[in-house]
């Protein structure tokens, strides 16, 4: 019995949601370490990101966060 496209459709969503929040795990210890033993210093200048750079900074952030909310609560539902 083959499966229809629908359901070949959501179990795409559901490894691109778990991609995403593993992802995101694997992001948000990468920058505690590197914050943790101090390279960030050497990474982010003194005076802050130039002002020309700052609105894709935001781009990125914005896009980051989004896929991690939605990704988070892809995973979660599936526990209903």
């Amino acid at each position: 019995m083959a499966r229809s496209n629908h359901a070949d459709s959501g179990i795409d969503a559901n490894r691109l949601a778990v991609s995403i929040v593993a992802g995101s795990v694997v992001i948000l210890t990468l920058v505690f370490l590197l914050y943790w033993i101090g390279v960030l210093e050497y990474l982010v200048p003194d005076h802050g990101p130039t002002a020309d750079a700052v609105p894709l900074y935001f781009l990125v952030a914005v896009t980051a966060i989004l896929l991690a909310v939605w990704g988070w609560l892809r995973v979660l539902s599936l526990f209903r």
